[in-house]
């Protein structure tokens, strides 16, 4: 009986363990993972395969309620891991983890070290517009006032109000520019209300300068206007601009008469060598002609303005100018003599130096013998024999030293132009 109470004590006890082993004696489904916590070690990779719930309740041993019972998978577990990330405990921050933080030293200091360039900033919207029949120019949507815009390498000027700026003068400082029919600033060499200006590469009116331009130059003016067809005073200095407003280098013809203008356009005054040639310029200026008195010697620089040099023929009298331009007078040139006032002597008798001379048409000369002899310097003895004949004899004449002169020669041309022939021993 004994043996028999311990036998059903032991099944009972067998039993109970049995039930409170397997899930289904607890609940109906299995008890959820709890959301808010993560498994302390959660493997990294998921098993190969999750072990079968068997199809039937296990039996208890029948021999020896003791043994505990084989630990296989309840089957109503879950066969994979949670297809979710578990979210964050309820008292959890709503801020994410700051990942500048100390986790990653190694890191945080390699970040500020080297840190990633910042992007470049956007450019600004640019935009006309127009309204109300005038253009304005806005940035990033905000109107621009009193200032210049540069748009397509052309300048343009916004007022006050916003609106562009057209036709119209623009005094700024000490600078004035000219804003044209469409708004651009003008620059170079344009006309405005029928006057030419120049204005550099920035659109600012050119005033009180040479430009050089194109192999010319010309002027503009204190009202920035360029110079035409007129004479300029500056520094003392004369220039002349044509009627295309070009600064006159070299000969220039104005009005009629001629000037000369050195390589910077300065008008040349006084006496000048151009080519090889002299010219004298007046204080005016203007190229001197003809018969000039200059520092009170005589020149002739005929109708083209050279100066005259050696012999010349003017108004039916011979002259001679020597080297420097000036010309001879009362003196001997080449055995001809020039009167005080430069022509030399023909067709009459004069006085030199205390000698009569007599002079042909073509200003050879003879002297009368003085006591039956002639001077050195005029050798050639003319004599007219009983018969009237005219005859000269040279010193190596066999009859020159018997002949008795009436007239004396320098040269035997001389004598022959004063009628004379040559002896004939």
């Amino acid at each position: 009986m004994k043996h028999s109470c311990r036998s059903l004590i032991g099944a009972l006890t067998a039993m109970t363990l049995m039930g409170l082993a397997s899930p289904a004696a607890m609940a109906d489904d299995p008890a959820p993972i709890p959301t808010g916590d993560v498994v302390a070690e959660q493997p990294a990779d998921p098993p190969a395969a999750t072990p079968k719930a068997p199809a039937t309740q296990p039996e208890a041993p029948a021999t020896d309620p003791s043994t505990p019972p084989s630990a296989e998978a309840p089957s109503d577990q879950p066969s994979a891991e949670p297809s979710s990330e578990p979210s964050l405990p309820a008292d959890s921050s709503s801020t994410a983890p700051d990942p500048s933080g100390d986790l990653n030293p190694t890191a945080a200091s390699n970040s500020s070290a080297d840190p990633k360039p910042s992007a470049p900033p956007a450019e600004p919207k640019k935009e006309w517009r127009e309204e109300n029949g005038k253009w304005y120019f806005y940035e990033n949507d905000a109107k621009k006032t009193d200032t210049w815009i540069t748009w397509g390498k052309l300048k343009y000027y916004f007022g006050t109000d916003g609106a562009l700026q057209t036709k119209t003068w623009l005094h700024q400082g000490d600078n004035w520019y000219y804003a044209s029919y469409d708004g651009a600033a003008l620059t170079g060499w344009q006309q405005v209300d029928g006057v030419d200006y120049f204005f550099d590469n920035d659109g600012v009116m050119q005033a009180n300068r040479w430009i050089e331009q194109d192999g010319g130059s010309f002027y503009v003016q204190s009202s920035g206007a360029i110079a035409t067809n007129t004479w300029l005073h500056l520094d003392n200095k004369w220039f002349h601009v044509d009627a295309n407003g070009i600064r006159a280098i070299g000969w220039k013809q104005i009005s009629g008469t001629w000037f000369h203008f050195d390589d910077t356009g300065v008008m040349n005054t006084g006496w000048k060598q151009i080519d090889s040639t002299w010219y004298y310029l007046q204080p005016s200026g203007a190229m001197a002609t003809g018969w000039q008195q200059i520092g009170g010697t005589w020149y002739y620089l005929g109708d083209s303005g050279a100066m005259t040099t050696g012999w010349k023929w003017v108004h039916w009298h011979w002259y001679y100018f020597q080297s420097s331009g000036a010309m001879a007078q009362n003196q001997w040139v080449d055995n001809y003599y020039l009167d005080r006032n430069g022509a030399m002597m023909i067709n009459r008798t004069a006085t030199i130096n205390g000698r009569s001379y007599t002079f042909d048409g073509n200003g050879r000369w003879s002297t009368p013998a003085i006591d039956g002899s002639c001077p050195s310097w005029a050798p050639i003895k003319g004599n007219i024999n009983r018969q009237g004949e005219k005859i000269f004899h040279q010193p190596d004449d066999q009859s020159y030293k018997v002949t008795k002169p009436e007239q004396c020669f320098t040269t035997p041309d001389d004598a022959k132009s004063a009628g004379f022939r040559a002896a004939k021993r």
